[in-house]
């Protein structure tokens, strides 16, 4: 595997419903790469006395699909991934697992599906919201739908309403 980019972000993707020992992980660099690697851990978990090999296999390399420039990325706080999700569904009721932020401040959320069956990364942008923050240093989202970034300003949304408040 060859990266244009730098590696900007690495997560791992919530677990779906028929994966099993299987987790799924993402890395997305600045030159707008994303790929996608999964882990099968049930060799290792099968026995105590004589665990097996870690068997990670690269699944998918595709572009990601963002048409703004990539200024900060971060991975969505997993409040509740205790709950798997359903792999076959790709829609805006989908949990965000990634939060993208370019330099002129729109803030994207975005959920990822690598089914099981496939070697396909589907990427949806659920929502996009104009910040007017240049430059954020920080950006914090959580799979409740609500979202913190700023420099000199916090800008706060969820999926209802949106505010900003100096920080003086």
């Amino acid at each position: 595997m060859t990266a244009k980019g730098k590696f900007l972000s690495f997560f791992q993707l919530p677990r779906a419903v028929d994966d099993g020992e299987v987790r799924k992980f993402i890395a997305i660099t600045d030159a707008k790469e994303s790929f996608a690697w999964r882990a099968d851990f049930s060799t290792v978990l099968e026995s105590e006395a004589s665990p097996g090999i870690l068997q990670v296999k690269l699944a998918s390399c595709a572009p990601f699909p963002s048409g703004d420039d990539l200024h900060f990325i971060s991975a969505v706080d997993p409040m509740g991934w205790h709950a798997t999700i359903n792999s076959d569904s790709l829609d805006v009721y989908t949990r965000e697992v990634l939060i993208t932020v370019s330099g002129c401040g729109r803030l994207q959320t975005w959920t990822a599906n690598l089914p099981r069956q496939s070697n396909t990364l589907t990427w949806l942008n659920i929502s996009t919201v104009p910040t007017n923050i240049v430059n954020p240093r920080l950006a914090h989202g959580t799979s409740e739908r609500k979202v913190a970034m700023g420099n000199s300003y916090i800008f706060f949304t969820d999926q209802y309403q949106s505010t900003t408040r100096g920080m003086n």
